[in-house]
């Protein structure tokens, strides 16, 4: 379209204002998740998606201030941002069969070592935790509820969360999530934040169950 055309100008206008629609309503996704990794210190697929969102919409709304033709992508911004979404939700499937896979395969100890009042200690089945309970998790073995670190550091593997095989080092205090696998040399103490039932290990691990047709 020339720029000399009638509505050209509204037309533009119109893309633009699309395109802040699609950022608002589907690019936020990305952009919440890349805002999270930044401030958790890791790297994402978010946030290579998230720099393609930003600088592109920026460059459009730059080109339709200006009124350079050259830096307006509205259309892209638009279409960006549906492709992705379509491939994230392509995606969920099989990463929670994947989920399953990998949580079956890591050793969830059948009982665990858990400090009660007075420093007592006593072995318990994972199903049996619950919040405020400090227990123990051995080398290889996997967190089976969300807690936080009591121990100095852990090197834990969270290759069912983000799909990264790469070990993450937590400090104390910080939140360790359920499914998280031991891969540090020595045991590490954890203090449970949600009970069992709650725990997302649980939910994942729970056999799936369907209605019968009537």
């Amino acid at each position: 379209m020339e720029a000399s055309f009638t509505y050209a100008g509204l037309v533009n206008t119109l893309a633009l204002g699309f395109g802040t629609l699609s950022v608002l309503a589907g690019g936020g996704f990305f952009l919440t998740r890349a805002v999270r990794a930044l401030r958790e210190g890791s790297i994402h697929i978010e946030l290579p998606i998230a720099g393609g969102i930003v600088g592109a919409y920026a460059g459009s709304f730059y080109g339709w201030v200006t009124g350079q033709e050259a830096y307006i992508y509205c259309d892209f911004v638009s279409g960006f941002i549906l492709l992705m979404l379509i491939g994230r939700w392509a995606q969920v499937p099989a990463v929670e069969r994947n989920q399953r896979r990998l949580l079956q395969e890591q050793p969830t100890p059948p009982r665990l070592r858990v400090w009660g009042e007075g420093g007592a200690v006593k072995e318990l089945p994972p199903e049996q935790l619950k919040r405020g309970m400090v227990f123990a998790v051995g080398r290889g073995q996997t967190v089976p509820v969300e807690g936080k670190l009591q121990t100095e550091k852990g090197d834990f593997n969270l290759a069912w969360i983000n799909g990264e095989s790469d070990s993450r080092v937590f400090r104390v205090g910080q939140s360790v999530a359920a499914g998280s696998q031991n891969v540090g040399r020595a045991e590490v103490c954890v203090e449970a934040t949600q009970d069992w039932e709650h725990s997302l290990l649980a939910e994942l691990l729970r056999p799936v169950t369907r209605k019968a047709r009537g």
